[in-house]
């Protein structure tokens, strides 16, 4: 039969980790959350507080449990933010802050007729009348 003190650590362990867990949902909630609404950082820092406890918790159950939640951290957080920047332009804040690719680069140009005139150059051959470093000047 186990001693009560026995009995006792078990339950400190079981509730450590309970505890610890839960601190570590919210702490990835709110850093899912932190992409999803413009907080000017708050929630972030609040995420990183409930992780850092997260890991505080566990610690204080053992080392065993400590472990244990810092290789969950590890692996649980790159994963929730990889799928939250994958879904984050789909938003309705990613949409505004996140641009479309425009189609083709006549949406990109102004129709206007030094475009238009350039556009007709496309496709020349050219002879460079100076060296091609970052600028120089050629006659199509």
């Amino acid at each position: 039969m186990a001693s009560p003190s026995g009995r006792v650590r078990d339950m400190f362990v079981a509730d450590a980790l309970f505890w610890s867990i839960l601190l570590l949902l919210a702490g990835v909630g709110l850093i899912a959350l932190e992409l999803f609404l413009p907080s000017g950082g708050v929630i972030g820092i609040l995420a990183a507080l409930a992780i850092i406890g997260s890991l505080t918790v566990a610690f204080s159950g053992g080392w065993e449990t400590g472990l244990g939640m810092l290789v969950a951290t590890m692996v649980v957080l790159p994963v929730v933010m990889a799928a939250a920047v994958h879904y984050w332009p789909r938003t309705p804040i990613g949409r505004l802050i996140v641009l479309e690719t425009p189609g083709s680069d006549d949406e990109v140009l102004p129709d206007e007729p030094v475009y238009r005139e350039l556009k007709d150059l496309m496709g020349k051959r050219g002879v460079a009348k100076t060296k091609m470093l970052p600028s120089g000047a050629i006659v199509i």
